[in-house]
């Protein structure tokens, strides 16, 4: 999110006509910043106690989980175009292949549904 927000800053833009500020939609931004996240080979971090969703090379810090402790990591697997959705715990991730499925927020195995390629 960081990256994105530094992005969308990078491209502001002063309008010629009003003078006023304008700045790039939110898929300009992620089209942007997307083939970075592919050559680092980002993975989908997902805590299976809070369902904080995390794009990263590595794993995420464990402390300081909004439910308390630290957080459990799950590697979802690596970051891709396809959008999958667990008709479960409501959770979508752009993912390279079928998530995984163990540790669902909302317990048990997560039922993923591909929606876009």
């Amino acid at each position: 999110m960081k990256r994105l927000l530094l992005v969308a800053l990078c491209l502001c833009l002063l309008s010629p006509g009003t003078g006023k500020i304008m700045f790039p939609s939110v898929e300009a931004a992620e089209s942007i910043s997307a083939p970075e996240k592919h050559n680092n080979e980002a993975k989908n971090w997902l805590c299976s106690k809070c369902s904080t969703k995390v794009e990263s090379p590595s794993q995420p810090n464990g402390s300081n989980c909004p439910s308390g402790g630290m957080h459990r990591w799950n590697n979802l697997g690596e970051v891709g175009d396809t959008v999958y959705l667990c008709d479960k715990c409501s959770i979508k991730v752009k993912s390279k292949s079928r998530p995984n499925g163990s540790n669902c927020p909302a317990g048990g195995m997560h039922h993923w549904n591909k929606l876009t390629n």
